[in-house]
Formats: structure tokens, C-alpha cells, sequence
């Protein structure tokens, strides 16, 4: 059985793209079993920085804000006590998390 291009596959290599075959590709398939390592510290990487990039959002828009004078002092305070105390619990649980588990 050939496939498009006319050439031959050899049996242990399924072609489902319907494409000639290159025989100069130099792509070679991954023989050693999958490490989710490298994802796991990926996903951690982005948790940690997406956390941090909430928690400077949301202090720089209080205090801006309040700068701005668009809220007052008090109500800066109540936001700052009830937003951004968990954000920062959070975020250092993650960042504790993140580089505690590299080692």
C-alpha cells in the first residue's frame, strides 16, 4: 500500500497525513516514557507570576484611586482590608509553594 506521494512506508511509522514522506526530515519521535515535570513547574511558574500581576493590579489601582481622590482614605482601607489581605495570603501561599518545591 502506498500513500500519496507513492513511496513505501515502513511498518513502524503511521503517516495519517496523507503527505509524501521527507526523507531528510530530521524529526525524531520521543522514545523516553513523559515527565510531567517540566509542565508542572510551568503551571506553577504561571500561577506564581499571574497571582503577583493580580496583587500589584489591584494595589496600584487602590492606591491610584485613592490618589486620585476617587474614593477616600477609609474606603481605600476597607477595600485594601477585604480585597487585597486574601490576594496577598494567596499569592505567598503560591510563591512559598512555587519555590519551595524546587528544591
Amino acid at each position: 500500500m502506498t500513500n500519496g506521494g507513492g513511496q513505501q512506508p515502513s511498518p513502524e511509522v503511521i503517516d495519517a497525513t496523507n503527505e509524501p514522506l521527507d526523507p531528510e526530515s530530521k524529526v525524531e519521535p520521543r522514545l523516553e516514557p513523559y515527565d510531567p515535570a517540566e509542565d508542572r513547574e510551568t503551571a506553577r511558574r504561571r500561577l506564581a507570576y499571574g497571582l503577583l500581576f493580580l496583587l500589584s493590579v489591584i494595589a496600584i489601582s487602590l492606591l491610584g484611586a485613592a490618589y486620585a481622590d476617587w474614593i477616600t482614605n477609609d474606603e481605600a482601607k476597607n477595600l485594601a482590608q477585604a480585597i487585597l489581605a486574601p490576594v496577598v495570603v494567596l499569592t505567598g501561599t503560591a510563591l512559598g509553594f512555587y519555590f519551595g518545591g524546587k528544591n
